[in-house]
């Protein structure tokens, strides 16, 4: 059985070899004409949309593509075409480089299609067909429904091809389903995705893909994203529950409004991007911020910062490497050298050169009395200042 990429793919070859150019246009015409018959069966399924919001079902495009390629067929077989020339279910489901849209994508239609074949009298083996053939590589989906969410990979979008979706709609998630979504085809962004009946289960952005204007209120999820891909816009309620959030280092997060979210215990935003983001009620007790940047990031309608990180459960040793710009430096944990650097900096700004002249003129210890108390101290610092220059000097800081 050939599969409708396969058919595409034969017929293009044939098309760049076909030395007669009559031939050539007579391919170029058929291909043409099946994509005339695609928009006719789009059309006639849309005067009996059974899917929710007068969207059509896949099954609803299948009957009026299989009614279509029936009528077509009678018509070859009359004019004496060769059995070859015949059309299959399948070349109606290539909707590669294609926009569709107004499309209700069920799991059911393609998983358990057996229990739905009485339903209308479909030709011996169209289902297997459409199955195979189904492809959608540099699709655009525009008002799309998916359910149950997962029925995005049923329907082979993820695997190995690239879609660009636009007010997408995921109907239905449970605990241990994946929705992968990966970057478009031309780069840009996916736009305007809602999410619903979402009680578990992962959104996973993969490598490079930006999703843009995403609504999960009352969602129950976990999130995954991969490197250099953003998510802008995320919309929350306080009947959101982010179970869990693992971004690889180059993520962005930007424009997000979480509002009464609950981010998990553990949750890794280690190196990510976190732009004009506000944080409302919002518990990040354990979260990860460690290496991370924040700009523009409001906690309950404030600026940001560590101390009011530290103040929303997150860990000192989890705090972002910088807010608006600002070090995390004073908040770590100094080192031995670090605190000997600091020590000497210390001593350097108040004059405190027991070895010599300040270099301000100024020696804080000229005119002591000469006492055991004194010398010790003396002792004390030239020592504590050797070790803190020495510290400096190693690091190639002039004192």
């Amino acid at each position: 059985m050939v599969s409708i990429p396969a058919a595409f793919g034969s017929l293009r070859r044939s098309l760049s070899l076909a030395p007669d150019e009559q031939e050539a246009r007579q391919l170029l015409g058929r291909v043409e004409h099946i994509r005339k018959l695609q928009q006719e069966a789009l059309e006639k399924a849309r005067k009996d949309p059974g899917g929710d919001g007068g969207r059509i079902t896949l099954l609803d495009y299948y009957k009026a593509a299989d009614t279509i390629i029936q009528r077509e067929n009678q018509r070859l077989a009359q004019e004496g075409a060769p059995r070859e020339a015949l059309l299959k279910l399948s070349y109606l489901v290539d909707f590669r480089g294609q926009k569709l849209e107004g499309i209700e994508f069920r799991r059911e239609h393609l998983t358990e299609l057996e229990k739905l074949y009485n339903q209308h009298n479909f030709t011996p083996g169209a289902f297997d067909e459409v199955e195979r053939g189904l492809a959608f590589n540099r699709a655009e989906l525009a008002n799309v429904t998916f359910i149950p969410a997962t029925a995005l990979e049923a329907l082979g979008v993820d695997r190995g091809s690239h879609v660009r979706l636009e007010n997408a709609t995921f109907d239905g998630m449970k605990h241990g389903e994946v929705l992968i979504i990966k970057a478009s085809p031309d780069g840009t962004p996916h736009r305007d995705i809602h999410f619903r009946n979402i009680q578990g289960g992962t959104l996973a952005l993969e490598e490079g893909a930006m999703v843009k204007d995403v609504h999960a209120q009352g969602a129950v999820m976990h999130i995954t994203m991969g490197d250099r891909s953003q998510l802008t816009n995320l919309h929350t309620d306080h009947a959101t529950r982010i179970i869990s959030i693992a971004a690889a280092p180059g993520a962005v997060i930007e424009g997000a409004r979480l509002t009464g979210t609950t981010i998990a215990p553990g949750s890794s935003l280690a190196g990510t991007t976190w732009r004009d983001v506000e944080l409302n009620e919002v518990n990040l007790k354990d979260v990860d911020f460690s290496g991370a940047e924040l700009r523009g990031v409001t906690i309950d309608g404030q600026p940001a910062t560590f101390a009011t990180l530290q103040a929303a459960g997150v860990a000192e040793g989890q705090l972002p490497a910088s807010i608006d710009g600002s070090q995390r430096e004073a908040n770590e944990p100094q080192t031995p050298q670090q605190f000997a650097m600091a020590e000497a900096c210390r001593l350097r700004d108040l004059g405190v050169w027991v070895t010599g002249g300040a270099p301000n003129g100024i020696n804080l210890n000229e005119g002591l009395p000469v006492t055991r108390q004194v010398a010790e101290r003396k002792a004390q610092e030239n020592e504590a200042f050797a070790a803190s220059a020495a510290a400096l000097a190693a690091r190639d800081i002039n004192v």
